[in-house]
């Protein structure tokens, strides 16, 4: 084993600081990636909202529609009646 040198002791920690320098490096760019990917995962999350809301909106939309269709089918089957025709629904 050979004697600890001041040369030695000043590579072995020069060494060691080129390798921190490496690691800080690549921790900057992962946080960059991170800052990123959160951005990018944000707004898909804004997007889903935004479908949730579109989604919520044409589910009242049909109901309204079908709504109206129970409305029309039955002033249909009262001017049948009055008018004596087979129910629409009988006919085809």
């Amino acid at each position: 084993m050979t004697e600890p040198t001041n040369d030695l002791i000043l590579n072995v920690m020069r060494d060691v600081q080129a390798g921190l320098a490496s690691v800080r490096n690549e921790m900057g760019e992962l946080r960059t990636e991170v800052a990123k990917n959160t951005h990018q995962v944000k707004n898909v999350a804004q997007g889903m909202v935004s479908l949730g809301v579109q989604v919520r909106r044409l589910a009242g939309d049909m109901e309204t529609i079908g709504f109206a269709v129970d409305a029309h089918t039955t002033r249909l089957g009262r001017i049948e009646q009055r008018l004596g025709v087979p129910p629409f629904a009988e006919t085809t």
